[in-house]
Parts: structure tokens; C-alpha cells; sequence
């Protein structure tokens, strides 16, 4: 069976990973809303590691995503 927390943080995610710019409180403490971080590779650029993070507890979570390249 899944933990509450962990429903939390699959529910941040899924949010986040929509909208890194959405409001969404720290699943473990709940002080807090989540800080994101998009790191890209350098080996298969349409690959995004997002990290999700507390500023205050310190926890946190990580999603792989692809995203195209964007035109510039």
C-alpha cells in the first residue's frame, strides 16, 4: 500500500511536471511550497531531469521527462 506522503509527492508531480511554475506545498512538511530545478543532458538534450524540492525540510524528488528542443 502507498503512503499518504507518497500520494503527495506523485500529486506534485504531476502538477509540476505540467506547470514548473505552479504553487504546490511540500509534501512532508507542508511550510513551504516546492522549489523546481530543470537540468537538461547534455548526452540527449530532449531528456529534463526536474528536481522538486522543500527550501525548508530539505526533501526531495526528482522526475525524467523528454521535451523537444525549441526552435530558436
Amino acid at each position: 500500500m502507498i503512503s499518504d506522503t507518497s500520494k503527495k509527492w506523485i500529486e506534485a508531480g504531476i502538477v509540476l511536471g505540467e506547470d514548473p511554475k505552479a504553487k504546490v506545498l511540500c509534501p512532508e512538511c507542508a511550510k513551504s511550497e516546492l522549489e523546481v530545478q530543470d537540468i537538461r543532458s547534455e548526452f540527449e538534450p530532449e531528456l529534463i531531469e526536474r528536481i522538486i524540492r522543500c527550501p525548508v525540510c530539505g526533501k526531495y524528488n526528482a522526475l525524467r521527462m523528454r521535451r523537444p528542443l525549441k526552435d530558436t
